[in-house]
C-alpha cells in the first residue's frame, strides 16, 4: 500500500520564509540490471519494469560543509525480503539540492534514519543481518558522509532488536 504520490525533501530560508524544494521525485534506476524506462516508475508501458509506487526521499539530516543525508528509493531496488519494500539508501547531497551521490549503495537490507554523530559519522537503521531470518534484527551501522569507513554500531547478531531513531546526547551516549 505504498503511496503514488512522491515525498520529497524541502527547506525553509528563515528570514525570507521562502520554501525551496531540494528533491524531484527522481528516478535513477541502474538501467542495465531490469528494463526500466527512467521516466516513470509508476504506470510505464508494459514492457518495462514497475515499481508500482513513487520515489520516497525521507529523513534529511544537516551535515557539516553545507551537505544533506537523507534516505530515498530512487534507484528502485528490490529488497532481498520483501517486507523491506521498498528499498530506501543513503544519499548525501548539497543543502541547494545539487550534486546528490549514493553514499552506502551496498545497503540492500534498507537503510533509514541517518543521524550524524559528534566524530562526523552518520549512524542510520539497517536490516543488514548477515542472512539472520529473524523480521526484527535491525542493526545500526555508521558511515562516513563520503562514503568510507561502513561498519556496524550496534549488531543486529544479539537477541531480537530493532535499533530506530536513534540519536546522541551531549555526554556523548547514544540512545
Amino acid at each position: 500500500n505504498l503511496p503514488y504520490q512522491v515525498a520529497d525533501i524541502f527547506r525553509m530560508h528563515l528570514q525570507t520564509q521562502q520554501i525551496e524544494q531540494l528533491t524531484h521525485g527522481e528516478f535513477t534506476p541502474n538501467t542495465g540490471a531490469g528494463n526500466w524506462v527512467e521516466s516513470n516508475p509508476l504506470d510505464p508501458d508494459s514492457s518495462y519494469n514497475r515499481l508500482g509506487y513513487g520515489i520516497l526521499n525521507l529523513g534529511p539530516m544537516p551535515l557539516p560543509g553545507n551537505k544533506l543525508a537523507f534516505t530515498s528509493n530512487r534507484n528502485g531496488f528490490v529488497p532481498p525480503r520483501g517486507y523491506t519494500n521498498p528499498n530506501m539508501q543513503l544519499y548525501v547531497m548539497d543543502v541547494d539540492g545539487s550534486n546528490v551521490e549514493a553514499i552506502a549503495p551496498m545497503t540492500i537490507g534498507s537503510a533509514l534514519h541517518p543521524t550524524i554523530l559528534n566524530d562526523g559519522r552518520l549512524m542510520f537503521s539497517t536490516l543488514e543481518t548477515q542472512g539472520i531470518r529473524d523480521l526484527r534484527l535491525w542493526a545500526i551501522w555508521t558511515i562516513l558522509p563520503d562514503g568510507r569507513q561502513w561498519q556496524p554500531l550496534v549488531s543486529a547478531m544479539t537477541s531480537p532488536n530493532a535499533f530506530h531513531f536513534m540519536t546522541q546526547i551531549s555526554s556523548g551516549d547514544i540512545v
